[in-house]
């Protein structure tokens, strides 16, 4: 009898079965870089336009890249009708609200793409370059050299384009330095 009772025990053993609780991996101190794709192109966005020739075409590019709108990075670019980079400057994209910090994710993303798809066009450019009323000994973002070198170039066309918190910036084609230049900023 004593038998049959520990057979009955150790079957009642058997069927109990016990749930083991796996606690998380305890982190580490070492930093783990995220495999975010940087390459994705969120946005592109191409334009043509006389700039370093008066009668050929240049092209102008912007191209997005990162994981959001709002927290990527875009490049702008000319590319010239001899096919040459003739500019290029790369900026976050947050650098295309201006002042505008008050704005909820939805309405950031919302305003940077509008900016994005509207920053080329006809308004934009110029012609000559510097057509506007200039104090030409302000130095302060521009060798007066090259203002003078644009601003005697009647047939200079200028780009200028707004970044950042309310900075201006104009650019265009020395001729004379066969580069594109800047030939005004504000901030």
């Amino acid at each position: 009898m004593i038998a049959a009772l520990l057979i009955a025990c150790q079957s009642d053993k058997k069927r109990i079965t016990t749930k083991k609780e796996v606690s998380p991996p305890v982190k580490s101190n070492v930093l783990v870089k995220s495999a975010i794709d940087t390459s994705a192109i969120l946005l592109k966005q191409t334009y043509l336009h006389a700039f370093s020739d008066q009668a050929k075409l240049d092209t102008f590019k912007l191209v997005m890249r990162g994981s959001s709108i709002v927290t990527g990075k875009f490049k702008f670019e000319i590319i010239s009708f001899k096919n040459k980079r003739i500019y290029a400057e790369e900026y976050n994209s947050v650098d295309l609200l201006g002042d505008l910090d008050e704005l909820s994710p939805k309405q950031k993303e919302d305003t940077i793409r509008s900016r994005f798809n509207n920053f080329f066009n006809a308004d934009a450019f110029s012609a000559p370059a510097m057509d506007r009323k200039l104090d030409l000994t302000d130095t302060d973002y521009v060798d007066l050299k090259i203002q003078k070198d644009i601003s005697s170039d009647t047939t200079a066309i200028g780009f200028t384009y707004a970044i950042g918190y309310e900075s201006l910036i104009e650019i265009a084609y020395s001729k004379r330095n066969k580069q594109t230049v800047v030939c005004f900023a504000s901030d």
